[in-house]
Protein backbone atom coordinates (compact mmCIF):
# COMPACT_ATOMS: atom_id res chain seq x y z
CA UNK A 1 0.00 0.00 0.00
CA UNK A 2 1.21 3.31 -1.01
CA UNK A 3 1.40 6.66 1.43
CA UNK A 4 -0.72 8.97 -0.75
CA UNK A 5 -1.41 11.98 0.85
CA UNK A 6 -4.94 13.17 1.04
CA UNK A 7 -4.60 16.55 -0.81
CA UNK A 8 -2.65 14.21 -3.53
CA UNK A 9 -5.59 12.19 -4.07
CA UNK A 10 -8.05 15.68 -3.41
CA UNK A 11 -6.12 17.35 -6.35
CA UNK A 12 -5.98 14.38 -8.87
CA UNK A 13 -10.08 14.04 -8.96
CA UNK A 14 -9.91 17.91 -8.84
CA UNK A 15 -7.96 17.33 -12.09
CA UNK A 16 -9.71 14.68 -13.38
CA UNK A 17 -12.97 17.30 -13.15
CA UNK A 18 -11.44 20.05 -14.93
CA UNK A 19 -10.73 17.12 -17.87
CA UNK A 20 -13.70 16.23 -18.31
CA UNK A 21 -15.43 19.77 -18.30
CA UNK A 22 -12.86 20.39 -20.79
CA UNK A 23 -14.12 17.24 -22.99
CA UNK A 24 -17.41 18.65 -22.42
CA UNK A 25 -19.16 16.16 -20.71
CA UNK A 26 -22.31 15.68 -18.68
CA UNK A 27 -22.36 18.44 -15.51
CA UNK A 28 -23.25 16.05 -13.22
CA UNK A 29 -20.31 13.58 -14.01
CA UNK A 30 -17.77 16.59 -13.61
CA UNK A 31 -19.32 18.41 -10.39
CA UNK A 32 -19.23 14.76 -8.63
CA UNK A 33 -15.53 14.94 -9.11
CA UNK A 34 -14.80 18.04 -7.95
CA UNK A 35 -17.23 17.62 -4.69
CA UNK A 36 -15.35 14.36 -3.77
CA UNK A 37 -12.17 15.99 -4.13
CA UNK A 38 -13.58 19.04 -2.00
CA UNK A 39 -14.80 16.13 0.54
CA UNK A 40 -11.19 14.60 1.07
CA UNK A 41 -9.42 17.87 0.98
CA UNK A 42 -11.42 18.77 4.05
CA UNK A 43 -11.03 14.98 6.52
CA UNK A 44 -9.51 14.99 9.53
CA UNK A 45 -7.73 11.75 8.75
CA UNK A 46 -5.65 10.10 5.89
CA UNK A 47 -7.75 7.72 3.48
CA UNK A 48 -4.27 5.48 3.96
CA UNK A 49 -5.26 5.12 7.62
CA UNK A 50 -8.65 4.88 7.34
CA UNK A 51 -7.84 1.82 4.72
CA UNK A 52 -5.72 0.33 6.75
CA UNK A 53 -7.80 0.45 9.89
CA UNK A 54 -10.60 -2.28 7.59
CA UNK A 55 -13.15 0.81 7.29
CA UNK A 56 -15.32 1.04 4.07
CA UNK A 57 -14.57 4.49 2.42
CA UNK A 58 -18.65 4.35 1.80
CA UNK A 59 -18.96 4.89 5.09
CA UNK A 60 -17.65 8.38 4.40
CA UNK A 61 -20.40 11.26 3.19
CA UNK A 62 -19.75 12.05 -0.51
CA UNK A 63 -17.32 8.99 -1.05
CA UNK A 64 -19.60 5.95 -3.61
CA UNK A 65 -18.41 2.56 -4.47
CA UNK A 66 -17.11 4.14 -7.68
CA UNK A 67 -14.56 6.59 -6.16
CA UNK A 68 -14.17 4.69 -3.79
CA UNK A 69 -12.82 1.78 -6.21
CA UNK A 70 -10.51 4.63 -7.95
CA UNK A 71 -9.11 5.88 -4.18
CA UNK A 72 -8.19 1.94 -3.54
CA UNK A 73 -6.74 1.46 -7.09
CA UNK A 74 -4.83 4.66 -6.54
CA UNK A 75 -3.62 3.94 -2.11
CA UNK A 76 -2.31 0.34 -3.93
CA UNK A 77 -1.00 0.93 -6.87
CA UNK A 78 -0.15 4.57 -6.61
CA UNK A 79 -1.40 4.98 -10.36
CA UNK A 80 -5.21 5.58 -11.18
CA UNK A 81 -5.68 3.82 -14.68
CA UNK A 82 -9.31 5.72 -15.62
CA UNK A 83 -6.67 9.08 -14.54
CA UNK A 84 -4.12 7.57 -17.46
CA UNK A 85 -6.47 6.95 -19.55
CA UNK A 86 -7.99 10.24 -19.83
CA UNK A 87 -4.95 11.93 -19.74
CA UNK A 88 -4.18 10.50 -23.21
CA UNK A 89 -6.90 12.06 -24.85
CA UNK A 90 -5.35 15.88 -24.42
CA UNK A 91 -2.47 17.50 -25.49
CA UNK A 92 0.89 17.00 -23.66
CA UNK A 93 0.63 19.89 -22.06
CA UNK A 94 -2.77 20.20 -20.71
CA UNK A 95 -1.74 20.39 -17.14
CA UNK A 96 0.07 22.88 -17.30
CA UNK A 97 -1.88 24.82 -18.52
CA UNK A 98 -5.17 23.95 -16.52
CA UNK A 99 -2.82 26.00 -13.81
CA UNK A 100 -2.77 29.24 -15.65
CA UNK A 101 -4.93 31.46 -13.73
CA UNK A 102 -7.70 33.26 -16.08
CA UNK A 103 -8.19 30.20 -18.33
CA UNK A 104 -11.36 27.74 -16.99
CA UNK A 105 -12.24 24.74 -18.30
CA UNK A 106 -14.39 26.53 -21.15
CA UNK A 107 -11.97 28.56 -22.52
CA UNK A 108 -9.26 25.88 -22.51
CA UNK A 109 -11.34 23.62 -24.48
CA UNK A 110 -12.35 26.51 -26.89
CA UNK A 111 -7.90 27.48 -27.04
CA UNK A 112 -7.68 24.16 -27.57
CA UNK A 113 -10.21 22.87 -30.50
CA UNK A 114 -10.44 26.55 -32.50
CA UNK A 115 -6.92 27.77 -31.61
CA UNK A 116 -4.96 24.56 -31.74
CA UNK A 117 -3.15 25.67 -28.30
CA UNK A 118 -2.15 22.19 -26.22
CA UNK A 119 0.60 23.61 -24.36
CA UNK A 120 2.59 26.95 -22.76
CA UNK A 121 4.54 27.28 -25.77
CA UNK A 122 0.92 27.28 -28.01
CA UNK A 123 -0.02 30.11 -25.10
CA UNK A 124 2.61 32.56 -25.47
CA UNK A 125 2.38 32.28 -29.38
CA UNK A 126 -1.30 32.93 -29.13
CA UNK A 127 -0.84 35.61 -27.01
CA UNK A 128 2.19 37.17 -29.23
CA UNK A 129 -0.25 36.71 -32.87
CA UNK A 130 -3.37 38.30 -31.02
CA UNK A 131 -5.20 35.21 -31.12
CA UNK A 132 -5.80 34.32 -28.05
CA UNK A 133 -8.19 37.55 -27.95
CA UNK A 134 -10.71 36.19 -30.64
CA UNK A 135 -11.54 33.77 -27.35
CA UNK A 136 -14.78 35.20 -25.44
CA UNK A 137 -13.92 36.87 -22.28
CA UNK A 138 -10.31 36.86 -22.92
CA UNK A 139 -9.73 40.90 -22.09
CA UNK A 140 -6.83 42.75 -22.02
CA UNK A 141 -6.48 42.83 -18.15
CA UNK A 142 -7.16 38.72 -18.32
CA UNK A 143 -4.55 38.43 -21.23
CA UNK A 144 -2.32 40.63 -19.40
CA UNK A 145 -2.66 38.34 -16.04
CA UNK A 146 -1.68 35.11 -18.55
CA UNK A 147 1.38 36.77 -19.63
CA UNK A 148 2.75 37.73 -16.18
CA UNK A 149 2.09 34.08 -14.99
CA UNK A 150 4.34 32.64 -18.18
CA UNK A 151 6.78 35.41 -17.59
CA UNK A 152 6.96 33.85 -13.55
CA UNK A 153 7.17 30.31 -15.18
CA UNK A 154 9.84 31.05 -17.56
CA UNK A 155 11.68 32.82 -14.66
CA UNK A 156 11.59 29.83 -12.54
CA UNK A 157 13.08 27.70 -15.15
CA UNK A 158 14.46 24.64 -13.79
CA UNK A 159 13.47 25.32 -9.86
CA UNK A 160 10.97 23.82 -7.61
CA UNK A 161 8.88 26.09 -5.57
CA UNK A 162 9.80 25.59 -1.77
CA UNK A 163 6.02 24.33 -1.13
CA UNK A 164 6.19 21.29 -3.29
CA UNK A 165 10.17 20.34 -2.25
CA UNK A 166 9.65 20.84 1.61
CA UNK A 167 7.12 17.90 2.48
CA UNK A 168 9.49 16.11 0.22
CA UNK A 169 12.21 16.69 2.03
CA UNK A 170 10.56 16.49 5.66
CA UNK A 171 9.62 13.40 4.41
CA UNK A 172 13.35 11.76 3.23
CA UNK A 173 14.45 13.23 6.90
CA UNK A 174 12.07 11.52 8.53
CA UNK A 175 12.64 8.30 6.89
CA UNK A 176 16.68 8.16 7.26
CA UNK A 177 15.97 8.81 10.65
CA UNK A 178 14.04 6.36 11.70
CA UNK A 179 17.10 4.16 10.91
CA UNK A 180 18.27 2.25 13.86
CA UNK A 181 21.66 4.23 14.24
CA UNK A 182 23.35 5.08 17.43
CA UNK A 183 24.01 9.16 17.55
CA UNK A 184 22.62 9.53 14.17
CA UNK A 185 21.82 13.14 13.14
CA UNK A 186 19.82 14.19 9.67
CA UNK A 187 19.64 17.70 9.20
CA UNK A 188 17.61 19.98 6.32
CA UNK A 189 20.42 21.74 4.24
CA UNK A 190 21.06 23.89 1.16
CA UNK A 191 18.31 26.50 -0.49
CA UNK A 192 15.66 24.76 1.79
CA UNK A 193 17.09 25.76 4.92
CA UNK A 194 18.05 28.95 4.19
CA UNK A 195 13.94 29.13 3.16
CA UNK A 196 14.68 30.38 -0.70
CA UNK A 197 11.30 30.41 -2.41
CA UNK A 198 12.33 28.19 -5.20
CA UNK A 199 15.09 25.33 -4.79
CA UNK A 200 17.03 23.52 -7.62
CA UNK A 201 17.75 20.45 -5.47
CA UNK A 202 17.37 18.77 -1.61
CA UNK A 203 20.32 18.93 0.41
CA UNK A 204 21.16 16.75 3.84
CA UNK A 205 23.65 16.37 5.82
CA UNK A 206 23.48 12.96 7.71
CA UNK A 207 26.28 13.24 10.84
CA UNK A 208 27.24 9.18 11.84
CA UNK A 209 30.17 8.27 13.70
CA UNK A 210 30.01 4.40 12.70
CA UNK A 211 29.09 1.83 10.35
CA UNK A 212 29.06 4.12 7.53
CA UNK A 213 28.89 1.35 5.11
CA UNK A 214 26.14 -0.25 6.76
CA UNK A 215 24.57 3.49 6.42
CA UNK A 216 24.78 3.75 2.94
CA UNK A 217 22.98 0.04 2.24
CA UNK A 218 20.58 1.59 4.60
CA UNK A 219 20.06 4.16 2.16
CA UNK A 220 19.96 2.08 -0.39
CA UNK A 221 16.73 0.38 0.67
CA UNK A 222 14.98 3.79 0.95
CA UNK A 223 13.96 3.01 -3.17
CA UNK A 224 10.04 4.17 -2.44
CA UNK A 225 11.32 7.55 -1.35
CA UNK A 226 14.81 7.73 -3.74
CA UNK A 227 16.56 6.43 -6.23
CA UNK A 228 20.98 6.67 -5.91
CA UNK A 229 22.00 7.61 -9.06
CA UNK A 230 25.64 7.97 -7.74
CA UNK A 231 28.50 7.64 -4.79
CA UNK A 232 31.12 9.87 -4.85
CA UNK A 233 33.20 9.98 -1.31
CA UNK A 234 30.94 11.16 0.94
CA UNK A 235 27.85 12.41 -1.30
CA UNK A 236 25.32 10.71 -2.12
CA UNK A 237 23.65 11.69 -5.44
CA UNK A 238 19.99 10.90 -6.07
CA UNK A 239 16.67 11.37 -7.30
CA UNK A 240 13.59 11.42 -5.26
CA UNK A 241 9.99 9.36 -6.86
CA UNK A 242 9.04 12.81 -7.31
CA UNK A 243 12.01 13.85 -9.52
CA UNK A 244 13.47 16.27 -7.85
CA UNK A 245 17.30 15.75 -7.34
CA UNK A 246 18.66 14.96 -3.96
CA UNK A 247 22.59 15.41 -2.16
CA UNK A 248 23.17 13.30 0.47
CA UNK A 249 26.39 14.60 2.77
CA UNK A 250 27.63 11.86 5.13
CA UNK A 251 29.50 13.41 7.97
CA UNK A 252 31.28 11.94 11.02
CA UNK A 253 30.16 14.14 14.22
CA UNK A 254 33.69 15.83 14.18
CA UNK A 255 33.32 17.49 11.63
CA UNK A 256 29.05 18.20 10.78
CA UNK A 257 28.87 21.64 11.99
CA UNK A 258 32.04 22.66 9.16
CA UNK A 259 29.99 20.51 6.59
CA UNK A 260 26.79 22.08 7.63
CA UNK A 261 27.60 25.36 6.81
CA UNK A 262 29.17 24.33 3.13
CA UNK A 263 26.26 22.73 2.51
CA UNK A 264 23.38 25.15 3.95
CA UNK A 265 25.84 27.15 1.23
CA UNK A 266 25.39 29.33 -0.69
CA UNK A 267 28.63 29.03 -2.12
CA UNK A 268 30.00 31.86 -2.02
CA UNK A 269 29.01 32.88 1.85
CA UNK A 270 31.35 29.37 2.73
CA UNK A 271 33.97 30.39 0.41
CA UNK A 272 34.07 33.49 2.08
CA UNK A 273 34.13 31.55 5.29
CA UNK A 274 37.29 29.67 4.21
CA UNK A 275 39.25 33.14 3.73
CA UNK A 276 38.40 34.97 6.27
CA UNK A 277 39.51 31.25 8.67
CA UNK A 278 42.75 31.63 6.56
CA UNK A 279 43.24 35.06 6.79
CA UNK A 280 43.31 34.10 10.71
CA UNK A 281 45.44 30.76 9.80
CA UNK A 282 43.05 28.82 11.41
CA UNK A 283 42.26 25.27 9.31
CA UNK A 284 38.57 24.64 9.90
CA UNK A 285 38.25 21.57 8.73
CA UNK A 286 41.15 19.89 11.22
CA UNK A 287 39.26 21.52 14.00
CA UNK A 288 36.57 19.87 15.98
CA UNK A 289 33.51 22.32 16.66
CA UNK A 290 30.24 21.37 18.66
CA UNK A 291 28.30 23.77 16.45
CA UNK A 292 28.42 26.51 13.49
CA UNK A 293 27.95 29.45 16.34
CA UNK A 294 31.07 28.38 17.58
CA UNK A 295 32.64 27.91 14.02
CA UNK A 296 31.65 31.92 13.04
CA UNK A 297 33.00 32.38 16.69
CA UNK A 298 35.79 31.14 16.10
CA UNK A 299 36.97 33.26 13.21
CA UNK A 300 36.20 36.67 14.85
CA UNK A 301 32.59 37.02 13.10
CA UNK A 302 29.11 36.96 14.23
CA UNK A 303 27.08 34.24 14.29
CA UNK A 304 25.62 34.53 10.79
CA UNK A 305 21.86 32.65 10.82
CA UNK A 306 21.37 30.46 7.79
CA UNK A 307 18.39 32.60 6.52
CA UNK A 308 20.91 35.76 6.10
CA UNK A 309 23.88 33.95 4.37
CA UNK A 310 22.41 34.56 0.79
CA UNK A 311 22.75 38.34 1.40
CA UNK A 312 25.91 40.00 0.54
CA UNK A 313 26.93 42.49 3.06
CA UNK A 314 26.09 40.02 5.60
CA UNK A 315 30.30 39.66 6.24
CA UNK A 316 30.72 43.19 6.89
CA UNK A 317 27.54 43.21 9.32
CA UNK A 318 29.15 40.01 11.33
CA UNK A 319 32.79 41.42 11.28
CA UNK A 320 31.02 44.57 12.98
CA UNK A 321 28.20 42.59 15.34
CA UNK A 322 25.50 44.63 14.10
CA UNK A 323 23.26 41.46 13.08
CA UNK A 324 20.50 42.83 15.28
CA UNK A 325 19.05 39.72 17.60
CA UNK A 326 16.33 38.43 15.32
CA UNK A 327 12.50 37.41 16.18
CA UNK A 328 12.75 33.59 17.07
CA UNK A 329 9.71 31.52 17.17
CA UNK A 330 9.82 31.26 20.80
CA UNK A 331 8.90 35.19 20.56
CA UNK A 332 5.41 34.40 19.07
CA UNK A 333 2.67 34.48 21.47
CA UNK A 334 -0.63 34.66 19.30
CA UNK A 335 -1.72 33.24 15.35
CA UNK A 336 -4.15 35.69 14.12
CA UNK A 337 -4.92 34.06 10.91
CA UNK A 338 -6.66 30.87 11.24
CA UNK A 339 -9.82 28.97 9.57
CA UNK A 340 -11.82 25.79 10.76
CA UNK A 341 -14.18 23.30 9.27
CA UNK A 342 -16.86 26.78 9.82
CA UNK A 343 -15.31 27.96 6.57
CA UNK A 344 -12.47 25.93 4.56
CA UNK A 345 -10.49 24.57 7.24
CA UNK A 346 -10.64 20.70 8.48
CA UNK A 347 -10.44 20.65 11.88
CA UNK A 348 -13.10 22.11 14.58
CA UNK A 349 -12.32 25.48 16.54
CA UNK A 350 -11.61 23.13 19.60
CA UNK A 351 -9.46 21.27 17.77
CA UNK A 352 -7.49 23.95 16.43
CA UNK A 353 -7.14 25.95 19.43
CA UNK A 354 -6.34 23.04 21.59
CA UNK A 355 -3.42 22.41 19.18
CA UNK A 356 -2.38 26.42 19.04
CA UNK A 357 -2.23 25.74 22.98
CA UNK A 358 -0.14 22.78 23.08
CA UNK A 359 2.50 24.91 20.72
CA UNK A 360 2.80 27.20 23.56
CA UNK A 361 0.71 30.11 22.50
CA UNK A 362 -1.08 32.20 24.67
CA UNK A 363 -4.21 33.60 21.98
CA UNK A 364 -5.49 32.87 19.03
CA UNK A 365 -7.90 34.33 16.40
CA UNK A 366 -10.16 32.38 14.47
CA UNK A 367 -11.17 33.80 11.17
CA UNK A 368 -13.02 32.09 8.93
CA UNK A 369 -13.39 33.75 5.57
CA UNK A 370 -16.53 36.06 4.86
CA UNK A 371 -18.79 34.57 2.15
CA UNK A 372 -17.31 36.75 -0.39
CA UNK A 373 -18.14 35.20 -4.19
CA UNK A 374 -19.70 32.49 -2.55
CA UNK A 375 -16.33 30.06 -2.34
CA UNK A 376 -14.52 28.80 0.49
CA UNK A 377 -17.93 28.35 2.62
CA UNK A 378 -18.00 31.60 3.72
CA UNK A 379 -19.84 32.82 6.40
CA UNK A 380 -22.99 34.56 5.99
CA UNK A 381 -23.89 37.19 8.50
CA UNK A 382 -26.09 35.01 9.87
CA UNK A 383 -23.78 32.20 10.39
CA UNK A 384 -20.55 34.58 11.41
CA UNK A 385 -22.83 34.96 14.59
CA UNK A 386 -23.46 31.63 15.59
CA UNK A 387 -19.59 31.29 15.06
CA UNK A 388 -18.78 33.75 17.45
CA UNK A 389 -21.56 32.23 20.07
CA UNK A 390 -19.49 29.13 20.26
CA UNK A 391 -16.21 31.07 20.48
CA UNK A 392 -17.26 32.84 23.67
CA UNK A 393 -18.69 29.37 24.81
CA UNK A 394 -15.49 28.20 24.14
CA UNK A 395 -13.16 30.73 25.34
CA UNK A 396 -14.90 30.55 28.83
CA UNK A 397 -14.26 26.67 29.28
CA UNK A 398 -10.68 26.64 28.01
CA UNK A 399 -7.27 27.41 29.95
CA UNK A 400 -4.21 28.62 28.95
CA UNK A 401 -4.95 30.60 26.08
CA UNK A 402 -7.06 33.25 24.49
CA UNK A 403 -9.66 32.88 21.97
CA UNK A 404 -10.81 36.09 19.89
CA UNK A 405 -13.29 35.85 17.19
CA UNK A 406 -12.68 37.01 14.11
CA UNK A 407 -13.05 37.02 10.31
CA UNK A 408 -10.88 36.73 7.44
CA UNK A 409 -13.02 39.66 5.02
CA UNK A 410 -13.16 39.63 1.35
CA UNK A 411 -11.89 43.41 0.18
CA UNK A 412 -14.18 43.57 -2.64
CA UNK A 413 -13.33 44.66 -6.06
CA UNK A 414 -14.84 48.42 -5.15
CA UNK A 415 -12.32 48.59 -1.94
CA UNK A 416 -15.64 47.74 0.13
CA UNK A 417 -15.26 45.04 2.67
CA UNK A 418 -17.76 41.58 2.53
CA UNK A 419 -19.05 42.58 6.00
CA UNK A 420 -21.16 45.71 7.20
CA UNK A 421 -19.18 48.25 10.22
CA UNK A 422 -21.59 47.13 12.49
CA UNK A 423 -20.80 43.04 11.99
CA UNK A 424 -17.06 44.30 12.17
CA UNK A 425 -17.05 46.00 15.49
CA UNK A 426 -18.31 43.45 16.86
CA UNK A 427 -14.82 41.49 16.14
CA UNK A 428 -11.99 41.20 17.97
CA UNK A 429 -9.68 40.35 14.90
CA UNK A 430 -10.00 41.31 11.20
CA UNK A 431 -8.05 40.14 8.53
CA UNK A 432 -8.82 41.62 5.46
CA UNK A 433 -7.65 40.44 2.09
CA UNK A 434 -8.13 40.27 -1.61
CA UNK A 435 -9.08 37.05 -3.61
CA UNK A 436 -10.66 38.48 -6.26
CA UNK A 437 -10.34 40.63 -9.27
CA UNK A 438 -6.41 40.39 -8.82
CA UNK A 439 -5.81 42.01 -12.58
CA UNK A 440 -6.79 45.46 -11.67
CA UNK A 441 -4.46 47.98 -12.87
CA UNK A 442 -1.95 49.54 -10.35
CA UNK A 443 -3.85 52.35 -9.35
CA UNK A 444 -7.07 50.86 -8.79
CA UNK A 445 -5.32 48.04 -6.76
CA UNK A 446 -3.41 50.44 -4.78
CA UNK A 447 -6.92 52.74 -4.05
CA UNK A 448 -8.67 48.87 -3.40
CA UNK A 449 -6.54 47.86 -0.70
CA UNK A 450 -5.85 51.69 1.19
CA UNK A 451 -9.39 51.62 1.06
CA UNK A 452 -9.80 48.56 3.48
CA UNK A 453 -7.23 49.76 5.49
CA UNK A 454 -8.69 53.16 6.28
CA UNK A 455 -11.52 50.97 7.86
CA UNK A 456 -11.47 51.65 11.75
CA UNK A 457 -12.33 48.15 12.26
CA UNK A 458 -9.14 45.90 9.75
CA UNK A 459 -6.69 44.88 11.82
CA UNK A 460 -4.18 43.51 9.22
CA UNK A 461 -4.09 42.96 5.50
CA UNK A 462 -3.85 39.57 5.03
CA UNK A 463 -1.15 38.03 1.97
CA UNK A 464 -1.35 41.61 0.50
CA UNK A 465 0.07 40.61 -2.56
CA UNK A 466 -1.50 37.68 -3.15
CA UNK A 467 1.02 35.79 -4.99
CA UNK A 468 1.37 32.02 -4.99
CA UNK A 469 4.94 30.83 -5.69
CA UNK A 470 5.00 29.29 -8.81
CA UNK A 471 1.19 29.27 -9.40
CA UNK A 472 0.55 33.22 -9.25
CA UNK A 473 1.97 35.85 -9.63
CA UNK A 474 1.86 39.20 -7.54
CA UNK A 475 -0.43 41.91 -7.77
CA UNK A 476 0.33 45.09 -9.46
CA UNK A 477 0.28 47.62 -6.41
CA UNK A 478 2.47 50.57 -5.23
CA UNK A 479 3.76 49.22 -2.31
CA UNK A 480 5.33 52.67 -1.28
CA UNK A 481 2.04 54.22 -1.17
CA UNK A 482 0.84 50.94 0.47
CA UNK A 483 3.68 51.03 3.73
CA UNK A 484 2.47 54.65 3.97
CA UNK A 485 -0.69 54.37 4.64
CA UNK A 486 -0.42 51.23 7.35
CA UNK A 487 1.76 52.94 9.36
CA UNK A 488 -0.58 56.09 9.20
CA UNK A 489 -3.90 54.07 9.80
CA UNK A 490 -2.31 51.58 12.34
CA UNK A 491 -2.94 48.65 10.11
CA UNK A 492 -0.69 45.92 10.90
CA UNK A 493 0.77 43.93 7.62
CA UNK A 494 0.62 40.32 7.42
CA UNK A 495 3.72 37.80 6.92
CA UNK A 496 1.90 35.34 5.75
CA UNK A 497 3.71 31.63 6.89
CA UNK A 498 2.42 29.56 4.66
CA UNK A 499 5.43 28.91 1.88
CA UNK A 500 3.11 28.44 -1.14
CA UNK A 501 2.72 32.26 -0.25
CA UNK A 502 5.48 33.49 1.58
CA UNK A 503 3.85 37.04 1.45
CA UNK A 504 5.26 39.17 2.13
CA UNK A 505 8.09 38.64 0.38
CA UNK A 506 11.72 39.25 2.59
CA UNK A 507 12.46 42.43 0.95
CA UNK A 508 9.27 43.54 1.35
CA UNK A 509 9.27 43.15 4.91
CA UNK A 510 12.36 44.70 5.48
CA UNK A 511 11.38 47.98 3.42
CA UNK A 512 8.24 47.76 5.33
CA UNK A 513 9.95 47.25 8.89
CA UNK A 514 12.32 50.46 8.07
CA UNK A 515 9.80 52.22 7.39
CA UNK A 516 8.16 51.55 11.03
CA UNK A 517 5.22 49.19 9.75
CA UNK A 518 3.78 47.41 12.57
CA UNK A 519 3.40 43.46 11.41
CA UNK A 520 2.09 40.43 11.87
CA UNK A 521 3.56 36.53 11.52
CA UNK A 522 0.21 34.48 10.95
CA UNK A 523 -0.04 30.74 9.56
CA UNK A 524 -3.04 31.09 7.27
CA UNK A 525 -3.80 27.40 8.54
CA UNK A 526 -6.10 25.33 7.14
CA UNK A 527 -5.85 22.60 9.86
CA UNK A 528 -3.89 21.90 13.01
CA UNK A 529 -1.12 21.22 11.49
CA UNK A 530 -0.70 24.03 9.83
CA UNK A 531 -0.18 25.84 12.96
CA UNK A 532 3.47 24.66 12.68
CA UNK A 533 3.89 26.48 9.51
CA UNK A 534 5.02 29.68 12.21
CA UNK A 535 8.66 28.98 11.78
CA UNK A 536 8.61 30.18 8.12
CA UNK A 537 6.88 33.21 8.77
CA UNK A 538 9.21 33.82 11.30
CA UNK A 539 12.08 32.66 8.84
CA UNK A 540 10.67 35.11 6.19
CA UNK A 541 10.78 37.83 8.95
CA UNK A 542 14.23 37.27 9.82
CA UNK A 543 15.32 37.84 6.29
CA UNK A 544 13.56 40.80 6.51
CA UNK A 545 15.82 41.79 9.27
CA UNK A 546 13.08 41.54 12.08
CA UNK A 547 13.76 41.97 15.95
CA UNK A 548 10.81 41.06 18.46
CA UNK A 549 10.22 44.37 18.35
CA UNK A 550 9.42 44.80 14.94
CA UNK A 551 6.15 41.95 15.55
CA UNK A 552 2.96 42.74 16.76
CA UNK A 553 2.10 39.21 17.99
CA UNK A 554 5.46 38.44 20.11
CA UNK A 555 3.63 40.65 22.42
CA UNK A 556 2.03 38.62 25.61
CA UNK A 557 -1.16 38.51 26.01
CA UNK A 558 -2.26 40.98 28.27
CA UNK A 559 0.30 43.67 26.04
CA UNK A 560 -1.80 42.42 23.40
CA UNK A 561 -4.80 43.26 24.56
CA UNK A 562 -4.17 46.81 25.31
CA UNK A 563 -2.76 47.27 21.38
CA UNK A 564 -6.14 45.47 20.17
CA UNK A 565 -8.57 47.14 22.44
CA UNK A 566 -6.67 50.55 21.97
CA UNK A 567 -7.88 53.24 19.18
CA UNK A 568 -6.54 52.27 15.30
CA UNK A 569 -5.07 55.75 15.08
CA UNK A 570 -3.29 55.46 18.13
CA UNK A 571 -1.56 51.71 17.71
CA UNK A 572 1.47 52.84 16.50
CA UNK A 573 2.22 54.54 19.27
CA UNK A 574 0.73 51.99 21.86
CA UNK A 575 2.79 49.85 20.22
CA UNK A 576 5.94 51.65 20.57
CA UNK A 577 5.00 52.29 24.26
CA UNK A 578 4.16 48.63 25.23
CA UNK A 579 7.80 47.14 23.18
CA UNK A 580 9.76 49.89 25.34
CA UNK A 581 7.71 48.91 28.89
CA UNK A 582 8.94 45.25 27.82
CA UNK A 583 12.38 45.95 27.31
Amino acid sequence: MRNVDNSKIAELFLVISVLLEIRGDDPFTYRAYRNVSRVIDRLPHQLTQIIQDGKDLKEISGIGKAISEKILELVNTGELEYYEKLLREFPDGILELIKVPGLGPKSLSRIWNELGVGDLVGLQLSIDDGSLKTIPRMGDKVIEGIRRHLDLLQASAGLFPTHVVMPVAQKIVDAIQDGSFVNLKVLLAGELRRLEEEVSKISIVCGIDENQTEFLDFLQQLNEKFVINDVVGPKIFATTSEGIDLEISISDNRNLAIDLIEQTGPNEHFQELMCVAKEENIQLTECSFIDEVQIYKCVGLQFIPAELRSFPEIFKMAETNSIPELVSVNDIKGDLHVHSIWSDGKNSIYEMVQSARSLGLEYVAMTDHSAGLGIANGLTPERLIKKNLEIQKLDNSIEGIKIFSGSEVDIRSDGSLDYSDDLLQSLDVVVASVHNSMNQDRVTMTNRIISAMENPFVTVIGHLTTRKIGLRPPIDVDLDIIFEVARDTGTALEINSSLVRMDLKDLYVNKAREMGVALIINTDSHNCEDLNAIEYGVKIAKRGFCKSNNIVNSLPLNAFLKWIRSEKSKRQIVLAQLFEKDA
